[in-house]
Protein backbone atom coordinates (compact mmCIF):
# COMPACT_ATOMS: atom_id res chain seq x y z
CA UNK A 1 0.00 0.00 0.00
CA UNK A 2 3.09 2.42 0.77
CA UNK A 3 4.50 1.77 -2.42
CA UNK A 4 1.88 2.50 -4.10
CA UNK A 5 1.12 5.44 -2.24
CA UNK A 6 4.42 6.40 -2.50
CA UNK A 7 5.18 6.20 -6.56
CA UNK A 8 2.16 7.60 -7.28
CA UNK A 9 2.71 10.88 -4.89
CA UNK A 10 5.69 11.11 -6.74
CA UNK A 11 4.72 10.98 -10.09
CA UNK A 12 2.67 14.46 -8.91
CA UNK A 13 5.58 15.96 -7.64
CA UNK A 14 7.53 15.39 -10.84
CA UNK A 15 4.76 16.33 -12.99
CA UNK A 16 4.50 19.64 -11.05
CA UNK A 17 8.04 20.04 -10.97
CA UNK A 18 8.40 19.79 -14.95
CA UNK A 19 5.28 21.49 -15.53
CA UNK A 20 7.35 24.25 -13.57
CA UNK A 21 10.55 23.87 -15.44
CA UNK A 22 9.07 23.73 -18.83
CA UNK A 23 7.46 27.13 -18.43
CA UNK A 24 10.02 28.85 -16.96
CA UNK A 25 12.41 28.01 -19.75
CA UNK A 26 9.80 29.62 -22.15
CA UNK A 27 10.99 33.06 -21.02
CA UNK A 28 14.62 32.29 -20.79
CA UNK A 29 17.17 32.62 -23.10
CA UNK A 30 18.52 29.12 -24.54
CA UNK A 31 21.86 30.30 -25.81
CA UNK A 32 23.87 33.74 -25.16
CA UNK A 33 26.42 35.23 -27.65
CA UNK A 34 29.92 37.22 -26.16
CA UNK A 35 31.99 37.79 -29.37
CA UNK A 36 33.98 40.65 -30.89
CA UNK A 37 35.33 41.54 -34.46
CA UNK A 38 37.56 44.07 -35.02
CA UNK A 39 38.14 46.20 -38.43
CA UNK A 40 40.94 48.39 -40.02
CA UNK A 41 39.83 51.25 -42.57
CA UNK A 42 42.74 52.78 -44.48
CA UNK A 43 43.07 55.52 -47.52
CA UNK A 44 43.45 55.27 -51.15
CA UNK A 45 47.46 55.16 -50.47
CA UNK A 46 47.21 52.38 -47.83
CA UNK A 47 48.07 54.70 -44.50
CA UNK A 48 45.95 53.89 -41.47
CA UNK A 49 42.36 56.09 -41.48
CA UNK A 50 40.53 54.51 -38.31
CA UNK A 51 39.24 51.18 -36.59
CA UNK A 52 36.04 49.92 -35.66
CA UNK A 53 35.83 47.38 -32.76
CA UNK A 54 32.45 45.53 -32.47
CA UNK A 55 31.58 43.81 -29.20
CA UNK A 56 27.96 41.52 -29.35
CA UNK A 57 26.76 40.86 -26.52
CA UNK A 58 23.12 38.77 -26.75
CA UNK A 59 20.39 36.33 -25.67
CA UNK A 60 18.90 33.75 -28.03
CA UNK A 61 15.87 32.92 -27.19
CA UNK A 62 13.57 30.69 -28.93
CA UNK A 63 11.87 33.16 -31.19
CA UNK A 64 13.95 36.15 -31.19
CA UNK A 65 17.41 37.47 -30.51
CA UNK A 66 18.30 40.21 -27.98
CA UNK A 67 21.26 41.57 -28.41
CA UNK A 68 23.74 44.75 -27.11
CA UNK A 69 26.22 45.85 -29.97
CA UNK A 70 28.60 48.23 -29.08
CA UNK A 71 31.42 49.73 -31.85
CA UNK A 72 34.15 51.67 -30.61
CA UNK A 73 36.17 53.44 -33.44
CA UNK A 74 39.96 54.65 -33.01
CA UNK A 75 40.58 57.61 -35.77
CA UNK A 76 44.24 58.28 -36.92
CA UNK A 77 44.93 60.71 -34.06
CA UNK A 78 44.15 57.60 -31.61
CA UNK A 79 41.26 58.94 -30.14
CA UNK A 80 38.18 57.00 -28.93
CA UNK A 81 34.53 57.07 -29.76
CA UNK A 82 31.90 54.49 -28.65
CA UNK A 83 28.49 53.63 -30.12
CA UNK A 84 25.85 51.53 -28.38
CA UNK A 85 23.19 49.70 -29.73
CA UNK A 86 20.49 47.38 -28.22
CA UNK A 87 18.14 45.30 -30.16
CA UNK A 88 15.28 42.75 -29.94
CA UNK A 89 14.94 41.07 -33.55
CA UNK A 90 13.02 37.69 -34.36
CA UNK A 91 14.05 35.68 -36.08
CA UNK A 92 12.07 35.80 -38.90
CA UNK A 93 12.60 39.74 -39.28
CA UNK A 94 16.43 39.05 -39.00
CA UNK A 95 16.12 36.42 -42.14
CA UNK A 96 13.74 39.00 -44.32
CA UNK A 97 16.28 41.71 -43.58
CA UNK A 98 19.54 39.62 -45.04
CA UNK A 99 20.84 37.25 -47.56
CA UNK A 100 22.51 34.22 -48.37
CA UNK A 101 24.03 31.86 -45.70
CA UNK A 102 22.53 34.39 -42.64
CA UNK A 103 19.03 34.30 -44.03
CA UNK A 104 19.13 30.66 -44.28
CA UNK A 105 20.40 30.79 -40.63
CA UNK A 106 18.00 32.09 -39.02
CA UNK A 107 14.99 30.85 -41.26
CA UNK A 108 16.36 27.52 -39.72
CA UNK A 109 16.84 28.92 -36.38
CA UNK A 110 13.10 30.28 -36.58
CA UNK A 111 11.74 26.98 -37.29
CA UNK A 112 13.38 24.92 -34.86
CA UNK A 113 12.09 28.00 -32.38
CA UNK A 114 8.57 27.63 -34.07
CA UNK A 115 8.52 23.70 -33.05
CA UNK A 116 9.96 23.84 -30.11
CA UNK A 117 7.75 26.17 -28.76
CA UNK A 118 4.44 24.11 -30.03
CA UNK A 119 5.92 21.36 -28.84
CA UNK A 120 6.45 22.43 -25.18
CA UNK A 121 3.23 24.08 -24.71
CA UNK A 122 1.71 21.29 -26.06
CA UNK A 123 3.69 19.11 -23.08
CA UNK A 124 3.00 21.72 -20.78
CA UNK A 125 -0.93 21.00 -21.34
CA UNK A 126 -0.37 17.14 -21.04
CA UNK A 127 1.82 17.44 -17.95
CA UNK A 128 -1.30 19.68 -16.41
CA UNK A 129 -3.57 16.58 -17.51
CA UNK A 130 -0.87 13.88 -16.06
CA UNK A 131 -1.18 15.93 -12.86
CA UNK A 132 -4.81 15.98 -12.54
CA UNK A 133 -4.79 12.49 -13.24
CA UNK A 134 -2.56 11.56 -10.84
CA UNK A 135 -4.58 12.76 -7.85
CA UNK A 136 -7.79 11.02 -9.03
CA UNK A 137 -5.58 7.63 -9.43
CA UNK A 138 -4.62 8.11 -6.13
CA UNK A 139 -8.35 9.08 -4.94
CA UNK A 140 -9.69 5.95 -6.77
CA UNK A 141 -11.73 8.15 -9.00
CA UNK A 142 -10.12 7.13 -11.98
CA UNK A 143 -7.56 4.56 -13.51
CA UNK A 144 -3.83 4.80 -13.74
CA UNK A 145 -3.91 3.63 -16.94
CA UNK A 146 -5.35 7.06 -17.95
CA UNK A 147 -2.10 8.26 -16.45
CA UNK A 148 0.26 6.21 -17.75
CA UNK A 149 -0.72 7.31 -21.26
CA UNK A 150 -0.67 11.56 -20.50
CA UNK A 151 2.05 11.36 -18.63
CA UNK A 152 3.81 9.10 -21.66
CA UNK A 153 2.83 11.83 -24.01
CA UNK A 154 3.77 14.66 -22.21
CA UNK A 155 7.27 12.96 -21.56
CA UNK A 156 7.70 12.28 -25.06
CA UNK A 157 7.35 15.94 -26.17
CA UNK A 158 9.38 17.34 -23.28
CA UNK A 159 12.42 14.92 -23.69
CA UNK A 160 12.07 15.64 -27.15
CA UNK A 161 11.55 19.14 -26.70
CA UNK A 162 15.56 20.26 -26.75
CA UNK A 163 17.01 17.49 -28.59
CA UNK A 164 14.25 18.64 -31.20
CA UNK A 165 15.88 22.03 -31.08
CA UNK A 166 19.23 20.85 -31.22
CA UNK A 167 19.06 19.13 -34.24
CA UNK A 168 16.88 21.63 -36.48
CA UNK A 169 19.78 24.41 -35.26
CA UNK A 170 21.88 25.36 -38.50
CA UNK A 171 25.23 22.35 -38.66
CA UNK A 172 26.53 25.05 -41.49
CA UNK A 173 26.08 28.27 -42.71
CA UNK A 174 26.91 32.21 -41.40
CA UNK A 175 25.72 32.47 -37.48
CA UNK A 176 26.01 36.63 -37.68
CA UNK A 177 24.30 39.87 -36.18
CA UNK A 178 24.05 41.49 -39.43
CA UNK A 179 23.09 45.50 -39.28
CA UNK A 180 22.09 47.21 -42.57
CA UNK A 181 20.95 50.82 -41.41
CA UNK A 182 22.57 52.66 -39.58
CA UNK A 183 26.06 50.85 -38.29
CA UNK A 184 26.03 50.52 -42.40
CA UNK A 185 25.77 53.89 -43.33
CA UNK A 186 28.55 54.81 -40.10
CA UNK A 187 31.13 52.40 -41.54
CA UNK A 188 30.19 53.20 -45.54
CA UNK A 189 29.39 49.87 -46.13
CA UNK A 190 25.90 47.91 -47.14
CA UNK A 191 26.00 45.88 -44.08
CA UNK A 192 28.17 45.01 -40.98
CA UNK A 193 28.50 41.35 -39.93
CA UNK A 194 29.60 40.15 -36.73
CA UNK A 195 30.15 36.32 -36.37
CA UNK A 196 29.07 34.26 -33.52
CA UNK A 197 28.50 31.03 -31.90
CA UNK A 198 25.69 30.40 -29.44
CA UNK A 199 26.43 28.90 -26.10
CA UNK A 200 23.88 27.24 -24.22
CA UNK A 201 22.35 28.57 -21.76
CA UNK A 202 19.56 29.05 -18.75
CA UNK A 203 16.62 27.86 -21.26
CA UNK A 204 17.72 24.83 -22.22
CA UNK A 205 19.38 23.79 -19.01
CA UNK A 206 15.62 23.90 -17.62
CA UNK A 207 14.51 21.97 -20.12
CA UNK A 208 16.81 19.45 -19.66
CA UNK A 209 15.71 19.66 -16.01
CA UNK A 210 12.47 19.18 -17.26
CA UNK A 211 13.32 16.47 -19.01
CA UNK A 212 15.16 14.71 -16.52
CA UNK A 213 11.96 14.85 -14.21
CA UNK A 214 9.87 13.83 -16.87
CA UNK A 215 11.85 10.83 -17.39
CA UNK A 216 11.79 10.26 -13.60
CA UNK A 217 7.66 10.99 -13.46
CA UNK A 218 7.27 8.07 -16.37
CA UNK A 219 9.73 5.43 -13.74
CA UNK A 220 7.48 6.37 -10.66
CA UNK A 221 4.16 5.82 -12.92
CA UNK A 222 5.18 2.36 -13.80
CA UNK A 223 6.38 1.27 -10.22
CA UNK A 224 3.00 2.92 -9.35
CA UNK A 225 1.11 0.85 -11.55
CA UNK A 226 3.15 -2.21 -10.64
CA UNK A 227 2.57 -2.17 -6.84
CA UNK A 228 -0.41 -3.98 -5.31
CA UNK A 229 -4.14 -1.82 -5.51
CA UNK A 230 -5.22 -0.33 -2.72
CA UNK A 231 -8.51 0.96 -1.77
CA UNK A 232 -6.97 3.39 0.41
CA UNK A 233 -6.38 7.29 -0.05
CA UNK A 234 -2.92 8.63 0.90
CA UNK A 235 -2.78 10.25 4.58
CA UNK A 236 -2.05 13.61 2.79
CA UNK A 237 -5.25 13.24 0.18
CA UNK A 238 -7.15 12.01 3.29
CA UNK A 239 -5.99 14.83 5.58
CA UNK A 240 -7.28 17.33 2.75
CA UNK A 241 -10.41 15.51 2.13
CA UNK A 242 -11.00 15.73 5.83
CA UNK A 243 -10.76 19.50 6.11
CA UNK A 244 -12.88 20.02 2.66
CA UNK A 245 -15.79 17.33 3.95
CA UNK A 246 -15.06 16.06 7.50
CA UNK A 247 -16.49 12.89 6.60
CA UNK A 248 -14.08 10.59 5.77
CA UNK A 249 -14.84 6.69 5.25
CA UNK A 250 -12.58 4.01 5.18
CA UNK A 251 -13.71 1.79 2.27
CA UNK A 252 -13.13 -2.14 3.28
CA UNK A 253 -13.33 -3.65 -0.69
CA UNK A 254 -12.07 -2.67 -3.80
CA UNK A 255 -15.41 0.07 -4.86
CA UNK A 256 -17.65 -0.91 -7.77
CA UNK A 257 -18.81 1.22 -10.67
CA UNK A 258 -21.88 3.19 -8.91
CA UNK A 259 -19.78 3.46 -5.62
CA UNK A 260 -17.18 5.11 -7.60
CA UNK A 261 -20.04 7.54 -9.34
CA UNK A 262 -21.20 8.02 -5.76
CA UNK A 263 -18.10 8.62 -4.30
CA UNK A 264 -17.15 10.97 -7.28
CA UNK A 265 -20.96 12.88 -7.30
CA UNK A 266 -20.36 13.11 -3.46
CA UNK A 267 -17.05 14.65 -3.58
CA UNK A 268 -18.02 17.11 -5.88
CA UNK A 269 -21.18 17.99 -4.55
CA UNK A 270 -18.91 18.72 -1.56
CA UNK A 271 -16.41 21.30 -3.20
CA UNK A 272 -18.94 22.77 -4.84
CA UNK A 273 -20.46 23.76 -1.51
CA UNK A 274 -16.97 24.46 0.06
CA UNK A 275 -16.16 26.87 -2.65
CA UNK A 276 -19.70 28.61 -2.34
CA UNK A 277 -19.15 29.21 0.86
CA UNK A 278 -15.65 30.06 1.01
CA UNK A 279 -14.63 33.17 -0.25
CA UNK A 280 -10.67 33.21 -0.53
CA UNK A 281 -11.43 29.92 -2.40
CA UNK A 282 -13.40 32.34 -5.17
CA UNK A 283 -10.89 34.70 -4.80
CA UNK A 284 -8.09 32.69 -5.43
CA UNK A 285 -9.81 30.95 -8.24
CA UNK A 286 -10.29 33.77 -10.15
CA UNK A 287 -6.54 34.94 -9.40
CA UNK A 288 -5.23 31.79 -11.31
CA UNK A 289 -7.66 31.74 -14.28
CA UNK A 290 -6.32 35.61 -14.71
CA UNK A 291 -3.08 34.29 -14.96
CA UNK A 292 -3.45 31.71 -16.98
CA UNK A 293 -5.90 32.93 -19.44
CA UNK A 294 -4.00 36.45 -19.39
CA UNK A 295 -1.09 35.22 -22.27
CA UNK A 296 -3.71 33.36 -24.67
CA UNK A 297 -5.80 36.51 -24.40
CA UNK A 298 -3.00 38.43 -24.92
CA UNK A 299 -1.31 36.93 -27.88
CA UNK A 300 -4.72 36.66 -29.61
CA UNK A 301 -5.45 40.70 -29.39
CA UNK A 302 -2.37 41.36 -30.26
CA UNK A 303 -2.40 39.31 -33.86
CA UNK A 304 -5.97 40.60 -34.52
CA UNK A 305 -4.29 44.24 -34.24
CA UNK A 306 -1.48 43.13 -36.01
CA UNK A 307 -3.08 41.82 -38.99
CA UNK A 308 -5.59 44.54 -39.01
CA UNK A 309 -2.51 46.69 -40.28
CA UNK A 310 -0.57 44.03 -42.13
CA UNK A 311 -0.40 45.06 -45.06
CA UNK A 312 1.50 48.26 -44.20
CA UNK A 313 4.47 45.77 -44.08
CA UNK A 314 4.88 45.55 -47.78
CA UNK A 315 4.56 49.30 -47.78
CA UNK A 316 7.46 51.32 -47.70
CA UNK A 317 8.40 54.37 -45.16
CA UNK A 318 10.36 57.66 -45.33
CA UNK A 319 11.73 58.31 -41.69
CA UNK A 320 11.29 61.89 -41.48
CA UNK A 321 11.10 64.56 -38.99
CA UNK A 322 13.01 67.23 -36.83
CA UNK A 323 16.28 66.35 -34.43
CA UNK A 324 18.31 68.28 -32.61
CA UNK A 325 21.02 68.63 -30.01
CA UNK A 326 19.71 69.66 -26.59
CA UNK A 327 22.68 70.97 -23.90
CA UNK A 328 22.15 69.23 -20.82
CA UNK A 329 25.68 69.98 -19.40
CA UNK A 330 29.19 71.85 -20.58
CA UNK A 331 31.45 72.46 -17.86
CA UNK A 332 34.94 73.21 -17.54
CA UNK A 333 36.66 72.61 -13.96
CA UNK A 334 39.61 71.87 -12.07
CA UNK A 335 39.42 68.81 -10.25
CA UNK A 336 42.10 67.95 -7.17
CA UNK A 337 44.35 64.93 -7.77
CA UNK A 338 41.88 62.24 -6.43
CA UNK A 339 39.07 63.89 -6.44
CA UNK A 340 35.50 63.53 -7.75
CA UNK A 341 32.82 65.36 -9.28
CA UNK A 342 29.94 63.36 -9.41
CA UNK A 343 26.46 63.77 -11.06
CA UNK A 344 23.19 61.98 -9.60
CA UNK A 345 20.26 63.06 -11.87
CA UNK A 346 17.12 61.27 -13.34
CA UNK A 347 14.61 62.27 -16.44
CA UNK A 348 13.13 64.98 -14.04
CA UNK A 349 16.60 67.08 -14.21
CA UNK A 350 16.50 67.60 -17.87
CA UNK A 351 16.39 71.20 -19.34
CA UNK A 352 13.58 72.70 -20.36
CA UNK A 353 13.90 72.71 -23.92
CA UNK A 354 13.84 68.35 -23.48
CA UNK A 355 11.07 68.63 -21.65
CA UNK A 356 7.92 66.80 -23.42
CA UNK A 357 10.57 65.94 -26.19
CA UNK A 358 10.89 62.63 -27.90
CA UNK A 359 14.90 62.15 -26.48
CA UNK A 360 16.37 59.19 -28.52
CA UNK A 361 20.01 59.58 -27.33
CA UNK A 362 22.56 61.17 -24.98
CA UNK A 363 26.41 62.14 -26.05
CA UNK A 364 29.11 62.25 -23.26
CA UNK A 365 32.40 64.28 -24.25
CA UNK A 366 35.15 64.80 -22.46
CA UNK A 367 38.50 66.45 -22.73
CA UNK A 368 41.79 66.44 -20.90
CA UNK A 369 43.00 70.01 -21.32
CA UNK A 370 45.93 69.97 -19.12
CA UNK A 371 48.03 68.13 -21.65
CA UNK A 372 48.46 70.83 -23.94
CA UNK A 373 50.43 72.92 -21.71
CA UNK A 374 50.09 71.31 -18.62
CA UNK A 375 49.69 73.00 -15.55
CA UNK A 376 52.15 71.58 -13.69
CA UNK A 377 54.94 74.00 -11.50
CA UNK A 378 57.97 73.87 -12.02
CA UNK A 379 60.48 75.61 -9.39
CA UNK A 380 64.00 76.00 -8.86
CA UNK A 381 67.31 77.58 -10.25
CA UNK A 382 67.77 75.34 -12.59
CA UNK A 383 64.34 75.13 -14.41
CA UNK A 384 65.22 77.45 -17.50
CA UNK A 385 68.39 75.54 -18.33
CA UNK A 386 66.66 71.93 -17.56
CA UNK A 387 63.08 72.48 -16.95
CA UNK A 388 62.38 68.57 -17.61
CA UNK A 389 58.97 66.91 -19.17
CA UNK A 390 55.68 66.96 -18.48
CA UNK A 391 53.69 63.90 -17.77
CA UNK A 392 50.22 63.44 -19.37
CA UNK A 393 47.76 63.66 -16.78
CA UNK A 394 43.85 61.45 -17.46
CA UNK A 395 40.83 61.53 -15.93
CA UNK A 396 38.57 57.98 -14.78
CA UNK A 397 35.15 58.41 -15.93
CA UNK A 398 31.57 56.54 -14.99
CA UNK A 399 28.45 57.19 -16.80
CA UNK A 400 24.86 54.95 -16.12
CA UNK A 401 21.80 56.13 -18.07
CA UNK A 402 19.01 53.47 -18.25
CA UNK A 403 20.04 51.93 -21.21
CA UNK A 404 23.84 50.97 -20.45
CA UNK A 405 26.67 52.40 -18.48
CA UNK A 406 30.64 52.90 -19.04
CA UNK A 407 33.55 53.19 -16.83
CA UNK A 408 36.99 54.41 -18.48
CA UNK A 409 39.78 56.34 -18.55
CA UNK A 410 40.84 58.99 -21.01
CA UNK A 411 43.83 61.36 -21.04
CA UNK A 412 43.24 63.15 -24.21
CA UNK A 413 39.14 63.31 -25.37
CA UNK A 414 36.52 61.09 -25.54
CA UNK A 415 33.41 60.81 -26.77
CA UNK A 416 30.41 57.87 -25.83
CA UNK A 417 27.03 57.72 -26.94
CA UNK A 418 23.90 56.02 -25.54
CA UNK A 419 20.26 54.98 -27.51
CA UNK A 420 17.40 54.63 -26.34
CA UNK A 421 15.53 52.85 -28.64
CA UNK A 422 15.37 50.12 -31.44
CA UNK A 423 16.44 51.20 -34.64
CA UNK A 424 14.88 49.78 -37.40
CA UNK A 425 16.50 47.95 -39.97
CA UNK A 426 17.52 50.06 -42.79
CA UNK A 427 18.30 48.64 -46.25
CA UNK A 428 20.75 50.95 -48.56
CA UNK A 429 17.29 52.60 -49.93
CA UNK A 430 16.40 55.91 -48.12
CA UNK A 431 13.21 54.35 -46.97
CA UNK A 432 12.11 50.99 -44.01
CA UNK A 433 9.52 48.73 -44.63
CA UNK A 434 8.96 45.37 -42.76
CA UNK A 435 6.94 47.61 -40.04
CA UNK A 436 3.76 48.54 -39.57
CA UNK A 437 3.33 52.44 -38.60
CA UNK A 438 2.13 51.22 -34.63
CA UNK A 439 5.14 49.42 -35.14
CA UNK A 440 7.70 52.48 -36.16
CA UNK A 441 6.21 54.62 -33.74
CA UNK A 442 6.26 52.55 -31.07
CA UNK A 443 10.04 51.65 -31.63
CA UNK A 444 10.46 55.47 -31.79
CA UNK A 445 8.67 56.45 -28.91
CA UNK A 446 11.33 56.40 -25.75
CA UNK A 447 8.85 58.11 -23.23
CA UNK A 448 9.88 54.71 -20.96
CA UNK A 449 12.93 54.08 -21.86
CA UNK A 450 14.68 57.04 -20.78
CA UNK A 451 13.34 57.00 -17.11
CA UNK A 452 15.84 56.02 -14.64
CA UNK A 453 18.91 57.19 -13.23
CA UNK A 454 21.23 59.30 -14.94
CA UNK A 455 24.67 59.48 -12.89
CA UNK A 456 28.60 60.52 -14.05
CA UNK A 457 31.50 60.76 -12.05
CA UNK A 458 34.92 62.20 -13.18
CA UNK A 459 38.13 61.17 -10.90
CA UNK A 460 41.22 63.43 -11.30
CA UNK A 461 44.75 61.14 -12.11
CA UNK A 462 47.22 64.06 -11.81
CA UNK A 463 50.90 62.49 -13.10
CA UNK A 464 53.52 64.75 -11.91
CA UNK A 465 56.66 64.79 -14.27
CA UNK A 466 60.30 63.73 -13.87
CA UNK A 467 61.91 66.27 -11.76
CA UNK A 468 65.88 67.54 -12.45
CA UNK A 469 68.26 67.77 -10.31
CA UNK A 470 67.84 71.80 -9.85
CA UNK A 471 64.01 71.79 -10.81
CA UNK A 472 61.18 70.32 -9.12
CA UNK A 473 57.59 69.97 -10.88
CA UNK A 474 54.54 69.04 -8.95
CA UNK A 475 51.19 69.01 -10.22
CA UNK A 476 48.26 69.07 -7.92
CA UNK A 477 45.18 68.85 -10.32
CA UNK A 478 43.49 68.29 -13.49
CA UNK A 479 41.43 70.59 -15.87
CA UNK A 480 38.77 68.69 -17.58
CA UNK A 481 35.79 69.57 -19.88
CA UNK A 482 32.56 67.46 -20.30
CA UNK A 483 29.82 67.94 -21.36
CA UNK A 484 26.24 66.28 -21.94
CA UNK A 485 24.08 66.56 -24.90
CA UNK A 486 20.62 64.89 -25.81
CA UNK A 487 19.33 64.03 -28.82
CA UNK A 488 16.02 64.83 -29.20
CA UNK A 489 14.07 63.49 -32.56
CA UNK A 490 10.01 63.72 -32.78
CA UNK A 491 9.75 61.38 -35.99
CA UNK A 492 7.30 61.53 -39.03
CA UNK A 493 6.30 58.02 -41.26
CA UNK A 494 5.39 58.92 -44.53
CA UNK A 495 4.50 56.31 -47.57
CA UNK A 496 6.86 56.67 -50.56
Amino acid sequence: MEDRHKFGTVTLILAVLSFIFTAFSIGAPWATVDTDKSTEFTDDEGEFEYSAKAELTGDLNLKELDSVLEITFLDSNFETSTELFTDTKSYENIAQSTEGDVKTTFEDMDRAGSITSLMIWTGMIALLITAVLSVCSLGNLTNSRLTTVSGGFSAGLIVLAPIVWYILLPSSGNYAYADDGFLGAILFSDEYTVSFEPSPSTGFILSILSAMCSIGMIVAIYYHNQADYVTEKPNWMKAIYQIVSQDEQDIAKPPTFTERKAQAGLLINNYITEYKSNRRMQIASVIVVAVLSAYPIYSVVMEWTQEENAYQRDLNYAILGEGEWIEWFSVQTEIGDGETVTLLLTEADFPEDAQGRNIIGLELTINVLDNNGDNEEATGVGCLADPGEDAPDSVAYTAETPNGSVASQVESSEVYSFYFLDLPNLGSEPYVTGYTVAELEKMFDTSDEIMGNYDFSFTANAEEGDSTLQCERTDSSVTVGYSIYLRAFDPEFVEV
